[in-house]
């Protein structure tokens, strides 16, 4: 998440700080930076995984981009568009996650927060979003109504869809594709308010939250942020 001029600059930066290998997830060691950074890791650890929450089983779905990942995670409430040579097809890229009908706009919030995605930094390839960055990440336990939860997925769908394209290519293989491509770099503001509601639950300071909503900004809203994030 660098550019090749700062390349100089990396190993001056490196921090230290007292952490852990994380049994649940095949003893890797998480990627953390700074007092800060470590004190939001530990507060979202203290929590249950999202497996163990019985919000992922059968109802409804969502639709999660698999790979190719960069400054943001695509979840979507119904599968991205594909044509390949004019005819409708799953994208190779699209995974279908089943959801409870309840927590179906919860989980979508919640993977596409800033929140999730500092936490799946720290513990992933920070390229490919498998089945396991999902279901062992820490989430707080939402207490009932979710209509919040409900309005905010609604509304943060509709505005990056509103703000999408569609996306040409010449593939040898399978001829003309066809993609919508969704960024939800563009409906930042939204998820900045979606993160001070899981704030409140996961126990992070203002601080805290700052240093989410904030994470890695230079290269999330960056001028290449928004090129290919839904291809």
């Amino acid at each position: 998440m660098w550019s090749a001029a700062e390349r100089a600059a990396l190993f001056p930066m490196i921090e230290y700080v007292a952490t852990e290998p994380l049994a649940s997830r095949r003893i890797i060691w998480p990627k953390l930076k700074g007092k800060i950074e470590a004190s939001v890791f530990t507060k979202l650890r203290s929590h249950k995984a999202l497996a163990s929450s019985g919000m992922l089983t059968n109802g409804e779905k969502l639709y999660y981009k698999n790979t190719g990942l960069r400054y943001f995670n695509t979840v979507t409430l119904r599968p991205p568009r594909c044509w390949i040579n004019g005819r409708p097809t799953p994208s190779s890229r699209e995974t279908v996650l089943d959801v409870h009908r309840d927590a179906k706009h919860i989980v979508h919030c919640y993977l596409l927060s800033s929140t999730f995605f500092s936490h799946y930094q720290a513990t992933s390839n920070c390229r490919d979003l498998n089945p396991s960055d999902i279901s062992e990440v820490p989430l707080p336990e939402i207490p009932k109504p979710f209509e919040l939860f409900k309005a905010m997925s609604q509304e943060v769908e509709s505005d990056y869809t509103k703000k999408g394209r569609i996306i040409c290519m010449n593939n040898k293989l399978t001829g003309e594709v066809r993609l919508e491509s969704v960024t939800p770099a563009r409906s930042k503001p939204l998820i900045d308010q979606i993160d001070a509601v899981f704030a409140k639950y996961v126990g992070f300071t203002l601080e805290e939250l700052d240093h989410v909503t904030n994470y890695a900004i230079k290269y999330r809203m960056g001028q290449d942020s928004s090129e290919g994030e839904g291809e």
